[in-house]
């Protein structure tokens, strides 16, 4: 099992700012991925992996700390923005876009080609209070994944 820490930084105009967030994985050599991409902002879905993943012998990342108010970053697309109602309204940014190259590059890390892909993600909508929500990506799905974002941010 490797597990890695990754924090990133980007760069301002004149100097450097701080870490927006970090990753985190566990590699367990599996044919399969469980992320949390948005860490602290969707409650307890980090936690949820780190115990999930040691059990079921899966590869796991997971990003914290790049979905806040004051950098409302998605991690798992290059865009962000709060309370929007549609991913249409999402802004592309090229902080956003740093963020998710960095994601998909923390799970190739540990996994280049997963046969399936798993993200945990929770809510704030009170219909689903209390409740998981789980993103299951197919191999094809997966390979397309990173084209069909650059492609949505041009």
């Amino acid at each position: 099992m490797r597990f890695t820490l990754t924090a990133l930084l980007l760069a301002g105009a004149a100097r450097a700012e701080a870490p927006l967030g970090r990753m985190k994985s566990l590699d367990f050599e599996s044919r399969f991925v469980l992320a949390a991409p948005h860490g602290d902002f969707d409650f307890n879905t980090v936690p949820i992996a780190w115990r999930v993943c040691p059990k079921i012998g899966w590869d796991c990342v997971a990003a914290e700390g790049y979905r806040r108010k004051e950098h409302p970053i998605n991690v798992s697309r290059p865009t962000e923005n709060f309370g929007v109602r549609s991913s249409d309204e999402e802004e592309h940014t090229p902080r956003a876009k740093q963020v998710y190259e960095r994601y998909l590059a923390e799970i190739r890390s540990v996994n280049s080609d997963p046969a399936v892909f798993v993200e945990l993600h929770g809510n704030s909508r009170a219909a689903s209070a209390g409740a998981l929500e789980i993103a299951r990506f197919e191999r094809a799905l997966i390979r397309a994944l990173p084209e069909a974002a650059s492609r949505l941010s041009r």
